[in-house]
């Protein structure tokens, strides 16, 4: 173990939310380390958000009527205080974001379950170029530190339950860094799902740190699933952006006939879990394997201007969305729920923060309104960014590794509970649950942490893949078991034995 590692701040994660946060503490002179347990700092959910980023700006739209359509898609379990401070303050966001060199297209978008068009976007690629933007200005930024291959595996408290570092994995031994607070900005849980349009580390990594550490996890029951991920042997994770059906694309089935209108008023614009069960409904009724999205009459200049990244992504797969729809499946997309926290960000444990999706900031009820998520992650950096002022007078100077050795190597055992866990979450735990199906998936999570209990013990060393496995089955029970406890269904939690 070390000993005089140190940073006045410690983020963990390097999404749109860490990256935000470490910047607006640059400005007011306070230096900060960002910890990325990838290789490289661009793999984050942020980098595969299409969509783009909801703010009011449009004559006719108000700060109230966004309110109201987040409130609505929440299904009444959105902390009215919490929408009303994050929406009113996203225009000033967005200057934000403007103000470090983010240029959106002139072309404002419109998404499912927003009554006017307030989607901020840069074509189909939003988050990747926000993110690619904010990071090099991280890059040339004296005050903040970027640490890449940095696996935090525990936060570390003292005597009177106050945090006071973290401990990254590393090989031969592991090593800590001194901090007087610890912001979790991880994202989210998605690859406890067997199919997500999420990165490949979305493993719950701050969910497992915030509970280990004392926090509260709330509404984690709240998994939503997007509707259009594109379906194909050869594809993976690969979104098909709502701002389609913004523009006018519509869903068919496999006898070519629009469903949309029979399950919603606002057919193919209803909210995202109502599309997601409607599609899944659809499949089971006629067995096919898939749906489909016509977006066969769009012109030419929104696949030219707009929409070059799907358009590409289906090129790659032989499809040509101009002249033939695109097949399209539900997958687990973003964690309602989280780490709960005050209008701080602060959590229940002293020095301890959580920004964006990992936290449960009020803001999402039961269901997410689109694009209101990369909203919560600047809105949320901000809020705690105002939180962490006491910092400015306490010692500043950053001491770091110069390098990190992760103890990568993995199994065949392991690799084989990975798929183990994600099978289970999806099956028991997925887009339409019940008594029987959560309990089910318990008793089976159970048997697995057996398993993976046994596996661990024969291991030399804590590997990061084992830590994800450890972290996704954590996550998995956790959702299995706040879905057995809400009986009704609400929102994205849908349970066949209350389909009301």
């Amino acid at each position: 173990m070390n000993k005089n590692y140190y940073s006045p701040i410690v983020i963990i994660g390097s999404g749109l939310s860490g990256l935000y946060l470490s910047l607006k503490l640059a400005e007011a002179g306070i230096p900060s380390l960002v910890l990325t347990k990838a290789p490289k700092a661009i793999q984050t959910n942020t980098w595969k958000a299409q969509g783009g980023i909801a703010a009011v700006s449009k004559p006719g739209d108000s700060i109230e009527a966004h309110i109201k359509d987040t409130l609505n898609t929440g299904n009444g379990l959105c902390n009215p205080d919490a929408v009303k401070r994050i929406i009113e303050q996203a225009p000033e966001r967005i200057m934000d974001l403007q103000k470090w060199g983010v240029r959106f297209d002139d072309h404002v978008g419109k998404e499912g379950g927003h009554s006017f068009r307030r989607i901020f976007h840069f074509q189909d690629q939003t988050g990747a170029y926000i993110h690619r933007t904010l990071l090099d200005q991280v890059l040339k930024t004296p005050l903040i530190k970027l640490l890449n291959n940095a696996f935090v595996s525990k936060l570390i408290k003292n005597d009177s339950k106050i945090i006071t570092g973290v401990e990254i994995l590393n090989h031969p031994s592991h090593i800590q860094i001194q901090t007087k607070a610890v912001v979790l900005a991880t994202g989210g849980c998605g690859k406890a799902f067997l199919y997500t349009s999420n990165w490949e580390g979305a493993t719950g990594d701050g969910l497992t740190l915030g509970h280990q550490a004392g926090a509260e996890l709330k509404n984690m029951e709240f998994i939503q699933f997007h509707p259009t991920c594109l379906y194909h042997p050869m594809a993976r994770n690969t979104l098909i952006t709502e701002a389609l059906r913004g523009e006018g694309a519509f869903l068919i089935n496999d006898e070519k006939v629009a469903f949309m209108k029979n399950y919603h008023q606002k057919a193919d614009l209803a909210p995202r879990d109502i599309v997601s069960r409607s599609i899944k409904l659809e499949m089971k009724k006629s067995g096919a394997e898939c749906v489909f999205l016509d977006a066969t009459h769009l012109p030419d200049e929104l696949w030219e201007h707009h929409f070059t990244g799907v358009f590409k992504n289906c090129q790659k797969f032989g499809i040509n969305p101009k002249s033939e729809p695109i097949p399209v499946v539900p997958s687990a997309h973003y964690q309602c729920g989280g780490v709960e926290v005050d209008e701080n960000q602060r959590t229940a444990i002293s020095n301890l923060f959580a920004i964006g999706e990992v936290s449960e900031s009020g803001l999402h009820g039961a269901n997410r309104l689109a694009s209101n998520s990369l909203l919560e992650c600047v809105s949320t950096g901000h809020q705690a960014f105002e939180s962490l002022q006491y910092l400015k007078s306490t010692k500043l100077e950053v001491s770091l590794p110069s390098k990190l050795t992760p103890s990568t190597e993995t199994s065949s055992e392991i690799s084989i509970l990975w798929d183990e866990v994600r099978r289970c979450t999806w099956n028991y735990g997925g887009l339409m649950r019940s008594e029987k199906l959560l309990l089910k998936g318990l008793r089976r999570l159970e048997l697995i942490k057996e398993d993976i209990e046994d596996t661990l013990s024969s291991l030399p060393h804590l590997t990061s893949a084992a830590q994800e496995l450890i972290n996704i089955h954590f996550v998995s029970t956790t959702i299995l078991k706040a879905g057995l406890l809400r009986e009704k269904s609400i929102g994205t939690h849908f349970r066949m034995d209350d389909p009301t």
